[in-house]
């Protein structure tokens, strides 16, 4: 399986520059298996549960990031940004999206505190907002 992930328009003083071909958004675009970046949502000023209901069966992974808006992609914790990360989850988990479930599909938990530069351990992460349990997996033989 081949994700194409959801990215964001690079801004610079002369406009926008077109870094991604065909484009940044593959919401209108004909791929079957889709990435969504909480992140990249933020930076390109989209809202995640927007783009994951608008993607439906496409969506197969998720980057479970955030972002305030800023203008380059800034990879927070869960919950200190602008991407209701806790209603996303929510969401996936009505929807049978997550680990355990009959649907083939990943949330990654991803975050790189500015001042660092290095992914912090997702155990440390104070999960503001986010209220989430992983599903029990059945133990198959």
């Amino acid at each position: 399986m081949f994700c194409v992930e959801n990215m964001y328009p690079w801004r610079t003083p002369g406009g926008e520059l077109k870094a991604y071909v065909p484009g940044w958004d593959p919401t209108d675009l004909d791929y079957a298996d889709l990435t969504l970046d909480l992140s990249h949502a933020s930076t390109s000023g989209q809202q995640s549960i927007d783009l994951v209901r608008s993607w439906g069966s496409r969506l197969r992974h998720v980057h479970l990031t955030d972002g305030t808006g800023f203008g380059q992609d800034e990879h927070l914790v869960p919950g200190r940004g602008d991407q209701q990360a806790g209603r996303v989850l929510q969401y996936l988990a009505e929807q049978q999206f997550l680990p355990g479930t009959s649907f083939s599909r990943s949330i990654r938990a991803r975050a790189a505190p500015a001042h660092s530069g290095k992914p912090t351990s997702p155990s440390r992460w104070p999960l503001r907002g986010c209220t989430w349990q992983r599903p029990s997996i059945p133990h198959t033989p």
